[in-house]
This record gives C-alpha cells, structure tokens and sequence, in this order.
C-alpha cells in the first residue's frame, strides 16, 4: 500500500488547492437610491399658490394694487377679500354692489357677478374709500410678491381698458384745432355797405354803386 507524502509548506505561503476550494466574497457597493437622491436636492421655499391661481393672477393683482385698494373672493390667498369683516354691516345696494357705512368712513366694492376676473377668472374687485379706513397695501403687496420667484421680471400688465380710453379721449381732445370765429363777412351783409338789411340795395345788390360824375 502507497502512502502520500505531504510536503511541508512554508510560512505565508498559500495552499493552491485551499484557494481553489474557497468561495469567492461578494463585494458590497452602496448605490444611492432615487429616495435618497430626491431628498438632497433642497425643496423651493415660499408659500404655494392656492388651486386654481397662477402667477399671471398675481402679477395682474400687483398691478392692479398700484391704484386703489383691491379685494378678491377667494379667502385662500392670505389678502383681503369681501367677506372681511369691515366694522360695519354690509348692505347690498343693487347690481351687486356692496356698501358700507361706518363712524368715520364709507366703503363700497362689488361683489358676486359683478366682480371683475383675473387672467385665469378668479373675481376682483376695488375698494372703494371715504374718510378714513385702514388698509395696508404695503403688506398685501408683500404677501403677493411671496407667491412669485425670487428672479420673477414680474412684466407690467396693460392698462386697464377704461383708463386706456380715457388716455385715447385726452390725445384726440388735445389733437382737435380750436374753434374759429366766424369771418366778418360770414356774419351777414354787414360787410358791404351798400346792401341793406333786407339783402336789397338802392342800386344794384351785386356790385358796389357806380362813380357818377356831377353834369
């Protein structure tokens, strides 16, 4: 019978037949997720716009704030509205028409289908002002600024239209030539001597009277 003799193997140095039967160690690699990803990227900040609104809305409103004071129907928006609570009862004067009589002052706006609409049909309307009310346009310019980025052109909106019309009223007014009087000799025959006031003459009614000489 043969016996195998094992060699004796040095130190530090690996078994070939060890290595092959060994099992190959996974190598682990941590791959970001999109959840990961998704959560380092910094969320916008500033208040989002209520359904239904779109900045065109808030830029036409900032425009419209630069004459008198606004209010709007919807509450969600953060600024004035015509269900605010004016320290004095409000009373419907007709055609939607809203007024209210204070100590001090006097307001009145419209409301319901007679508010005027934004670009995307969301109901405005001015505030009307007598005597003394507060209302910071300030603050609500602010509030609305907030709705648009940082780096917003913010375009002006046009005019509105009866303010356009008036602006158009005035250039043909200052285009029209001042009224002339009319000439002396559009006035009558006051111009010619020899007519009388009946149109008739003593001589001809056409000419002048002739030179005569004395005989």
């Amino acid at each position: 019978m043969v016996q195998r003799k094992s060699a004796a193997q040095p130190d530090g140095q690996t078994n070939l037949f060890e290595l092959l039967a060994a099992k190959p160690q996974a190598v682990v690699v941590s791959v970001p997720t999109p959840t990961q990803v998704e959560a380092a990227v910094e969320e916008p900040t500033g208040p989002v716009l209520p359904d239904g609104w779109s900045t065109e809305d808030i830029r036409f409103l900032l425009n419209m704030l630069e004459g008198d004071p606004i209010l709007i129907a919807d509450s969600n928006l953060g600024i004035p509205t015509i269900h605010n609570d004016f320290g004095a009862e409000v009373t419907h004067a007709g055609y939607g028409l809203m007024v209210v009589k204070g100590t001090g002052y006097k307001l009145d706006f419209d409301a319901g289908g007679a508010m005027a609409r934004t670009p995307s049909g969301k109901g405005w309307t001015r505030l009307h002002i007598e005597g003394s009310y507060p209302y910071d346009k300030a603050a609500v310019r602010k509030i609305l600024k907030a709705y648009l980025p940082e780096e917003d052109p913010q375009p002006a909106c046009p005019a509105p239209l009866d303010e356009r019309l008036e602006d158009r009223l005035e250039e043909e007014r200052s285009a029209v030539p001042p009224q002339r009087s009319p000439s002396r000799s559009r006035q009558g025959n006051s111009a010619m001597p020899w007519a009388t006031s009946s149109g008739r003459s003593s001589g001809c009614a056409t000419h002048p009277p002739a030179h005569t000489s004395s005989c």
